[in-house]
């Protein structure tokens, strides 16, 4: 027999054989779906012809990713991996790097599978995939595993405020991955928002009215990690202080020296406070936001000396009202002793001017 094989890729291969059966290999370079038809021709001229299809796969390789790459612990990532060439069905082996693996089987050409690990690090992802042939193809995926974002501190200084008075807020965090995007919001409408790569910020705010408000911060990570803490901030109406002193230009005996025993009193919203300077000469009153009307009574009234003398007190007029938040100093001028000696049994007069500079003056 004269026998002719068109193998589908190129020329033909021709041959002759007494055997009622024959075997031709052949090698095919390229991968696709070829045609093999065979020719067949006896001694007599007599001719059969048979084709058969044959599928060239191409060699097996694959092709893995890994998302989101980074990560963060606890969040599951996906590996994908895509399958080219090779025999179906494939089997396949994912190992995470950290002692936990995948294992499974398909006919597809690209599977998928998910793994969240429990502890930051950079890990090696090994995907090996067998088809059905016995080949094996491998790849391997980095993936970088960051510590969960956690805000270590949230704090606000001073804690209780005042009205009107600065107050700084400080947060500090740990994990992630920089920059981070951090933004407080203050509890009154107010905001403050900034980027940065370090993980400690600080801001400052004004509030405007007492009360109690919630101050949240809120940071995001590049990763889209997301921590969260509030604090508490109470704010308080500043007290009203007053210091009261003997006057400072000398006409009293002992020039800034504090004075105790003088009596304020205060009247606003309805009600009247009453307070006492002490031995520094001070007068605190913690009082509500607002301002109030004043009034003082002087310790120590006109006294007479021993048939020879006066005693008393230049009072300087101390302001009309008063504010919350500010501290007013109230001074004496004391004289002793004026001799009425024109008139030993006090049947005279006696004037007395009031030291200057100090604003306005009153006599008790």
């Amino acid at each position: 027999y004269t026998y002719t094989i068109n193998f589908g890729d190129g020329g033909p291969y021709s041959g002759t054989t007494s055997s009622n059966s024959i075997s031709i290999s052949h090698e095919y370079t390229i991968s696709g779906v070829f045609t093999a038809q065979l020719t067949i021709t006896d001694s007599n001229g007599y001719k059969v012809q048979a084709s058969t299809t044959v599928t060239v796969n191409g060699p097996l390789s694959i092709s893995a990713t890994a998302t989101p790459n980074p990560t963060y612990v606890g969040q599951t990532i996906t590996v994908s991996t895509s399958i080219s060439g090779g025999t179906a069905p494939y089997s396949y082996t994912v190992s995470y790097g950290d002692g936990s693996q995948s294992t499974g089987s398909t006919s597809s050409a690209s599977f998928s599978t998910s793994h969240a690990y429990s502890s930051p690090g950079t890990y090696t992802i090994s995907v090996i995939v067998t088809d059905a042939t016995g080949n094996r193809a491998s790849a391997t995926i980095t993936v970088n595993i960051y510590p969960t974002l956690t805000i270590t501190s949230f704090t606000a200084s001073p804690n209780p405020t005042n009205v009107s008075e600065s107050t700084s807020f400080s947060a500090t965090i740990s994990g992630g991955d920089q920059p981070y995007t951090y933004t407080i919001t203050f509890g009154d409408g107010g905001s403050y928002s900034t980027t940065t790569s370090s993980t400690s910020i600080s801001a400052s705010h004004t509030y405007s009215n007492p009360g109690t408000y919630t101050a949240t911060l809120v940071v995001t990570d590049s990763l889209g990690q997301r921590a969260t803490d509030s604090i508490t901030v109470s704010v308080v109406a500043p007290p009203i202080v007053f210091v009261i002193k003997e006057a400072p230009d000398g006409s009293a005996p002992y020039p800034n020296a504090p004075i105790s025993g003088v009596t304020v009193t205060l009247s606003g919203n309805g009600q009247t406070y009453t307070g006492t300077s002490n031995s520094s000469g001070l007068i605190q009153f913690n009082v509500p936001y607002g301002t109030y009307s004043v009034s003082l009574e002087d310790p120590v009234p006109i006294t007479t000396g021993e048939e020879w003398g006066l005693q008393g007190y230049w009072l300087q007029i101390a302001p009309t009202s008063a504010s919350s938040g500010n501290t007013y100093t109230v001074y004496y001028s004391e004289f002793f002793y004026i001799s009425l000696s024109s008139n030993p049994q006090g049947a005279g007069t006696v004037s007395y001017s009031p030291p200057s500079g100090f604003g306005n003056w009153v006599w008790y």
